[in-house]
């Protein structure tokens, strides 16, 4: 799954966040954080732990194809 990187950015910045700091509270790896960051592919379970972990509904994260 793919996610949208500006969106992650934007929130993690909204909300004082480093990528450190998102991977620990969302129990995941910090390459995790970097990879959804940089329009990589990760697992549906790790986005929906980041998702949760900002606070908001996964599907405001998920890259709207154009």
């Amino acid at each position: 799954m793919i996610l949208d990187c500006v969106k992650i950015v934007s929130e993690m910045k909204r909300q004082r966040l480093t990528s450190m700091d998102l991977a620990n509270k969302a129990m995941c790896g910090l390459s995790t954080v970097q990879s959804a960051r940089n329009e990589r592919s990760i697992s549906t379970n790790s986005a929906r732990r980041l998702a949760a972990a900002l606070g908001v509904p996964l599907d405001e994260l998920i890259e709207s194809e154009v």
